[in-house]
């Protein structure tokens, strides 16, 4: 017997297996020997220009001379670097991907000839190299295992390690030799730099830095791409080129194996490598941002391709069908964007683009991304509505232009070109209401195509979808971007700093600032300015916060190259929040102060309440006149591009930056890494929040590396982290359109909230001036119908606005009863406001809001800070529990019981599918338990506290402790689905009987589990007759319709677990 184990080196493992996987795509092999010869004879030794000039001469036509082919060859070798690396690489790039002109005589004729180095469009018409061990000439101690050639230019590297030692050794070997003095030049043609050790495989281009090297996935498989994929692994060389490899690789001894599955390095080399894939990615799917040369992950790649598909299709209105991308924050969105664009003005010679957002700063940073690009065509940000209308009459075609929603507001200019497509960003919350509806009215049949990275879970939310053609055309979910480690894990810890009144004397004093004040008056002041925002104003509770951000940022974070935001309840309070590190200063060494710097609007509203508060003495003492000193000196606009520049660069000059509202979307600085929470969130703003620190960053040379984003939180409770987590966790379609209602719905939603206020008015003929309402709703019999209709009118608001967001409104209903909708609506809203002026309803509370904050100032204490928690990975459940649990978050523990409730209840139904039986028995206990927790007494909380944290225990490690199995199947965790569905359709069995059936039909199923099984019905029908060949022959049943119903139901749990 030999028990000699295999050779698991490099060569034997990686590099072997990648060659032959290459050369079995249609590569032809070159060995090490021939590209000697070629580079030998060759001046530069950058392309391989025997093959080059061959591949040219094929592709380009007689207008083309010899000698303008070696000129191009010569050229695209003989780029400078006067203008850095970075401008070299895209000179070449553009070289290689762009015809360029080459004035020829023919015939005694001046002609104007068009040179190709490589055909993009038509991938058969070049011809595919690879080598191994390729020594760049004259650099000895640089030698690439394998290099890929697109007519004869070296268009991918790849640099493999043993399984035994880890892919980003891979990654750094390659940083190295491509940003060394050594061999700088080379590395400029290559287009796709791989790492790969067999068991994982990375991909980037040139300079990309170690953490932004991705993974390759292929989303969407189908039984041919994998029977091809399994071609290329399996496929036996002829001997003849197997002798040769085995030769340059000095492989002695070799194996034919067969794998059944594909290694993770097999489905990279494949999916970016396979010939219609590499002239794709490189023509399509790379940028230069800044001049840094970015490559598309493979979330941005797929989501690209299904939309230009369906963008492609047009519905039968001759629109172009378009959609809506759910791409989690930090994956990458914006340029997704911008290779979409990119892609579109290749393909659509006619199109015009339109980027629109909803904020004026993201306006600003969406025009900046497309502009840093350098797509090579013309940018431009609409100034005003009249400024968009002149650039839709002048049709200035393969043009990008950005601008507001709010600038649609416009009707004298209708554009019905199909070409048209407009790319709304944050599209959860800019398509609603009349200005979405004009859009679509000023361009009717325009592509629309919506980019949001916020998770559609509200039924509200959810309608997102059906503004987008009821598309949902790719998802890139958190929970896959931690995974991809595209994103960094988020780390959460709850601070607290409690804050006491002194009640008696603030009493006092708030009762008699308020003596003209009825009881109802009060609360509603109270409510609308005695706020956790103005208590978090307190000036000692600011004190208190920003001394524990010091200390802490200082402690972690100071020299390290890392930063952070504060994100404050208020503009007044982040001013505030800026002068005391500002003052704070004074007292410290020059190696302890903390550089802050605030980014807030210049709009005179207090953030709270969204009134304007010209009143406020201390929003235009503070506030005002901090914007005024910067305005003296440059515009608000130049100091915060100056400020963010800062904020991103190694530098101390900025290292908090202290905002409210702004920079908390679409706002990317990698080296973000601590947000300190002052402020409540709650939903798609919290997510987006939390979001700016959880961008990759390697760190700066020789500095701290950032291992995750941190999340200080002084303002929010156990619930908020609980949403957090409820944010991120994973997204099933169909979740969402169970939660959709369509557009005939909506309708006759908004019918009935019409017909309730009309019954509310059947006495009042529609003719009478406003006061015969205003009287009606001010009688006291009348309370009720007052109220009713003061809530009719909100909600009539709300659905209206839905429904103006959907496309198929304007088709079921008449342009006329939309406009008696529209008008209708707006005389209740005036009803509405004279009722409650004439009843004193509403009173000018700003007066009191200075005296309120006044009272608080002198009597609202704050304590020292208190850290609730440890810092806690959000995604992790038990870290969750012994959160929820300790008694300082506050939770009784009534609320941990709800609170563990509701997980265990998300987790059966994540995992139902895989064993109906089990979790459904388990579902209806936590449905029990969350009814009881109702009307549960104080007494009794204990038992049912442990009682759901019994259940939650068994739910999670799929194990029910009542279950008594038999023993050949207790151990086997796998059978168990099964043997508790068979159990319920042979009860006249007993349990051993019915354990055997099991196991039969378990062994049927692990028998045909291949790669992708679920996807190929030769499988299932396969799997189908087996099964039912056992029910009628060896348990003899006759139940023909059971049979087939209860085989079905095998192999979807089969598939559910698989």
């Amino acid at each position: 017997m030999n028990n000699t184990l295999p050779n698991y080196d490099e060569k034997s493992t990686s590099q072997f297996s990648a060659v032959k996987q290459l050369i079995n795509m249609g590569y032809n092999y070159l060995t090490r020997e021939k590209v000697r010869d070629i580079l030998h004879k060759q001046d530069y030794k950058y392309l391989l220009e025997e093959i080059t000039f061959q591949a040219m001469r094929k592709l380009n036509d007689e207008s083309v001379s010899d000698k303008s082919i070696l000129n191009r060859i010569y050229e695209i070798q003989k780029t400078n670097f006067d203008n850095g690396s970075e401008s070299a690489s895209l000179n070449i790039y553009n070289m290689l991907t762009m015809a360029e002109s080459a004035q020829e005589f023919v015939d005694g004729k001046k002609t104007d000839g068009s040179i190709k180095i490589i055909d993009w469009e038509n991938v058969e018409n070049n011809i595919y190299h690879v080598t191994t061990e390729y020594n760049i000439i004259d650099k000895k101690n640089i030698r690439i295992d394998i290099v890929v050639f697109i007519n004869g230019i070296p268009c991918a590297i790849i640099e493999n390690k043993k399984p035994s030692v880890a892919v980003d050794e891979a990654i750094k070997q390659i940083i190295k030799n491509s940003t060394g003095s050594d061999a700088l030049y080379f590395f400029l043609f290559p287009q796709i730099y791989i790492a790969t050790n067999i068991t994982n495989l990375k991909y980037g281009t040139y300079k990309t830095p170690n953490a932004y090297y991705n993974m390759w996935k292929e989303k969407y498989t189908t039984d041919e791409y994998n029977d091809k994929l399994l071609y290329t692994i399996n496929n036996k060389l002829d001997d003849d080129t197997l002798n040769k490899v085995l030769k340059d690789l000095s492989i002695k001894k070799y194996n034919y194996t067969i794998n059944d599955e594909p290694s993770e390095q097999d489905i990279g080399i494949y999916g970016l490598l396979q010939k219609e894939r590499v002239i794709d990615i490189i023509k399509n799917f790379i940028l230069f941002d800044k001049n840094i040369k970015k490559i598309a992950r493979y979330n941005q790649y797929f989501a690209v391709k299904k939309t230009f598909a369906s963008l492609s299709t047009y519905n039968e209105n001759g629109v172009r069908n378009g959609g809506l991308i759910w791409h989690t924050q930090g994956s990458g969105k914006s340029l997704t964007m911008v290779i979409l664009a990119k892609l579109i003005l290749k393909k659509i010679p006619l199109a015009r683009i339109f980027i629109v957002t909803d904020r004026i700063d993201l306006d600003e940073q969406i025009k900046d991304t497309f502009v840093n690009n350098n797509l090579g065509t013309k940018i431009e940000k609409a100034s005003s509505g009249k400024d968009l209308v002149d650039r839709l009459k002048t049709k200035e075609y393969n043009s990008i232009t950005t601008t507001l929603i709010h600038k649609f507001n416009i009707t004298e200019c209708i554009d019905d070109d199909s070409d048209i497509f407009i790319f709304v960003d944050e599209a959860h919350r800019t398509q609603d209401g009349i200005t979405h509806a004009t859009m679509r009215a000023v361009m009717p049949k325009a592509c629309i195509i919506g980019f949001t990275g916020t998770p559609l879970m509200t039924k509200t939310e959810s309608r997102t979808i059906q503004k987008f053609n009821n598309n949902l055309i790719d998802t890139y979910k958190m929970k896959d971007a931690e995974i991809d480690k595209a994103v960094c894990e988020l780390v959460y810890q709850g601070r607290f700093a409690e804050q006491k009144l002194d009640k008696i004397m603030a009493d006092f004093k708030f009762d008699r600032i308020t003596k003209t004040l009825n009881e109802k008056q009060k609360q509603d002041l109270i409510k609308k300015y005695v706020s956790s925002t103005l208590m978090k104003e307190n000036s000692k509770y600011i004190y208190v916060v920003a001394t524990d951000i010091y200390e802490h940022f200082i402690a972690n974070f100071k020299g390290s190259g890392l930063k952070g935001q504060i994100v404050a309840p208020s503009k007044y309070a982040a001013v505030c929040f800026h002068k005391w590190f500002q003052e704070y200063h004074q007292s410290v060494k020059k190696d302890k102060v903390l550089n802050t710097a605030v980014v807030i609007s210049d709009d005179n509203k207090y953030d709270n309440t969204g009134s304007t508060d010209d009143e406020d003495i201390d929003y235009n003492n503070v506030v005002a006149k901090f914007l005024e000193n910067i305005k003296k000196e440059k515009s608000l606009k130049k100091y915060e591009r100056e400020t963010i520049d800062k904020f991103k660069k190694d530098t101390d000059e900025i290292e908090i930056l202290i905002v409210v509202n702004k920079l908390l979307t679409g706002f990317d600085a990698p080296r973000n890494t601590v947000l300190y929470l002052v402020k409540q969130l709650e939903n798609h703003n919290l997510m987006q929040a939390i979001a700016r620190v959880n961008r990759v960053f390697d760190g700066d040379n020789n500095k701290q590396k950032k291992n995750n984003g941190l999340i200080i939180d002084y303002s929010a409770n156990a619930q908020n982290l609980k949403d957090a987590m409820q944010l991120f966790s994973g997204f099933n379609p169909s979740d969402v359109e169970n939660m959709l209602k369509n557009t005939d719905d909506l309708i006759a939603e908004l019918q009935n909230i019409f017909n309730q206020m009309r019954k509310t008015f059947k006495n009042i003929p529609n003719t009478a001036p406003i006061e015969k309402y205003v009287d009606f709703l001010k009688q006291a019999d009348n309370s009720f119908e007052r109220e009713l209709f003061y809530n009719n009118v909100n909600k009539c608001i709300d659905v209206f606005n839905s429904c103006l967001s959907l496309p198929d409104f304007y088709t079921k209903l008449s342009p006329a009863a939309i406009s008696e909708y529209k008008n209708t609506l707006k005389s209740y809203v005036e009803i509405k406001k004279a009722t409650k002026i004439a009843m004193a309803e509403i009173i000018d509370f700003s007066k009191y809001k200075n005296q309120l904050k006044k009272i608080l100032d002198e009597h609202l204490s704050a304590d020292e800070v208190t850290v609730l928690t440890k810092e806690i990975n959000i995604s992790n459940s038990k870290e969750f529990n012994s959160f929820i649990e300790d008694n300082k978050t506050g939770l009784s523990k009534k609320s941990q019981a709800d609170a563990i409730a509701a997980q265990t209840k998300k987790i059966i139904k994540e995992r139902y599918s895989q064993d109906e039986e089990f979790y459904q028995k388990f579902s209806d206990i936590i449905d029990d338990i969350i009814k009881r927790l109702k009307l549960i007494k104080e007494e009794d909380i204990d038992a049912l506290l442990q009682e759901v944290k019994q259940v939650q225990e068994q739910v999670t490690a799929y194990k029910d402790n009542s279950e008594n199995l038999p023993d050949s199947i207790r151990n086997n965790t796998n059978t168990h689905p099964y043997f508790r569905k068979l159990k319920n359709e042979f009860r006249d069995k007993n349990l051993q009987e019915v354990a055997e059936i099991t196991l039969y039909i378990y062994n049927i199923i692990a028998q045909n589990k291949k790669v992708d099984f679920h996807k190929k019905i030769d499988i299932k029908n396969k799997v189908l007759n087996m099964i039912q060949d056992y029910f009628i022959d060896e348990l003899e049943l006759t139940d023909y319709n059971k049979i087939g119903t209860l085989s079905e139901e095998i192999w979807n749990i089969a598939v559910a677990n698989r």
